[in-house]
């Protein structure tokens, strides 16, 4: 069984063609969901009207999202408020750091910083929250 450690979040650099790399300021904890938004119906039991009916969901949407979090670092902090303060989306790419035959590959979309938060307590050091919605499709890429 393939395991890794490396989950990583990258952003496009919006050049042409366009390089990717990890934002330090999420460095403690990354987390990828892709979630559906279904209608739902009953499918009857035709044969035992008294039965209780199973649901059957058909899916309408996805939706993907990107959490992450970490001790600043003050310069891809910077880059990060200023694509936020923006209100433009960023490419960005999830990666599995395995290789093609382990399941490796990643997640690759737009997405829009949809929240940026800064902390910090006592004398401890400056901390960063992150949070991204995608903007239209999400696609797998498996590793070359």
């Amino acid at each position: 069984m393939a395991t890794t450690k490396k989950l990583l979040v990258q952003f496009g650099d919006g050049a042409d063609p366009q390089a990717f790399s990890h934002a330090c300021t999420i460095n403690t904890s990354q987390d990828f969901t892709v979630e559906a938004t279904t209608t739902d119906a009953t499918d009857p039991n035709c044969e035992n009207p008294d039965a209780p009916g199973w649901v059957l969901r058909s899916v309408d949407t996805l939706s993907a999202s990107i959490n992450g979090a970490g001790t600043m670092d003050p310069m891809s902090y910077g880059r990060l408020r200023d694509q936020q303060l923006s209100g433009e989306p960023i490419d960005a790419r999830v990666l599995i750091d395995l290789p093609a035959g382990q399941g490796g590959g990643y997640y690759a979309g737009r997405y829009v910083i949809t929240s940026l938060g800064i902390a910090k307590e006592g004398k401890g050091y400056v901390s960063c929250t992150i949070a991204l919605q995608s903007d239209g499709e999400v696609v797998w890429v498996g590793a070359a």
